[in-house]
């Protein structure tokens, strides 16, 4: 599933039973990022309404990320909040850190979520 039209994308997948994928694409501005929360928060509702639910890390593929934009650090503050209240793991993988803007703010909400090189590297560790 792909979301847009928009300077970015958003696609889900489901490598393994028990981890949700989102790519992001392009630019994560506060419209991609406003999307990419819903979409974390319906992941996180589906694991808390439905007992069989086996996902137990989200994995967000920042590897496609072009630029960020104003509200992707809160973003991502919600996002591990959401997801952490939930017993859902959230994972990054190559959030590139200059895009971030270098701030010990950025930096602290980065390092609590815990980053991967790369997809692959991802799934082998998780």
């Amino acid at each position: 599933m792909s979301v847009g039209p928009h300077e970015g994308a958003l696609a889900v997948s489901t490598p393994r039973d028990d981890v949700y994928l989102i790519t992001v694409r392009g630019v994560l501005d506060r419209v991609l990022s406003t999307r990419l929360l819903r979409m974390v928060d319906t992941r996180v509702r589906v694991v808390r309404d439905a007992g069989g639910c086996l996902t137990r890390h989200l994995l967000i593929d920042m590897s496609p990320v072009v630029a960020v934009g104003r509200g992707a650090l809160e973003l991502l503050e919600h996002a591990r909040h959401s997801t952490g209240v939930h017993g859902v793991t959230l994972h990054l993988t190559a959030p590139d850190p200059e895009m971030w803007r270098p701030s010990a703010r950025a930096r602290e909400i980065i390092t609590s979520i815990g980053t991967f090189p790369s997809v692959a590297l991802a799934l082998r560790a998780l």
